[in-house]
């Protein structure tokens, strides 16, 4: 659902968690739109330039003529690049490749938008991972369409997406295995995702 902080878990805290384990980690995030792009982009940089962020990992220290809002990188050669569906990534690349709302919700509809989103996907992101075997390509975007980007990779032939569904109001009992810890984490009818919203 909308508003559940999906983007700031995933393209601001999650990519600023990772420098804290391997700051040496490139990535490339992308969005609709450049300004959306942008915002990610300086949010997850103003939790890596704070001063608590810097006090607990005095490892991770940004490069000053490497700085700008959709580019940056560490002194340990890591490096973050923000784009959008109409900007360009040729000539980066990244361990981690993450899409968050390719498309514009007010553009669900749109043929010539999921067209290009897709296209964006499949001409020019997909070729970005350093290593195709150990990097992540990560879509995360509130499912308002059956052709939407999420649809788009898993129909894939040879697909090793994994799908996380995560509604705002659970129909039936489900079930969520987190993948390392093996831990199990159920979720019962009628339960809200966030009752506070």
């Amino acid at each position: 659902p909308p508003r559940y902080m999906k983007s700031t878990l995933v393209s601001i805290q999650f990519p600023a968690w990772l420098w804290t384990l391997d700051p040496t980690r490139r990535g490339i995030f992308a969005s609709y739109g450049a300004s959306l792009a942008v915002q990610h982009s300086t949010h997850r940089r103003d939790i890596i330039e704070s001063e608590w962020y810097r006090s607990q990992w005095p490892f991770v220290s940004m490069k000053p003529d490497q700085n700008s809002k959709t580019e940056y990188e560490n002194t340990q050669m890591g490096r973050y690049v923000s784009t959008s569906v109409d900007g360009a990534a040729t000539g980066k690349g990244g361990n981690l490749i993450v899409l968050d709302d390719l498309i514009n919700p007010k553009e669900e509809d749109s043929a010539a938008a999921r067209k290009a989103a897709h296209d964006f996907v499949d001409g020019t992101l997909q070729t970005r991972l350093d290593d195709k075997e150990r990097g992540a390509i990560v879509c995360v975007e509130q499912r308002l369409c059956p052709r939407d980007v999420t649809a788009h990779l898993l129909k894939k032939q040879g697909s090793r997406y994994v799908l996380v569904k995560l509604p705002g109001i659970v129909e039936n009992q489900t079930e969520y295995v987190f993948p390392r810890s093996g831990r199990v984490y159920i979720r019962e009818a009628g339960e809200t995702l966030w009752p506070a919203r």
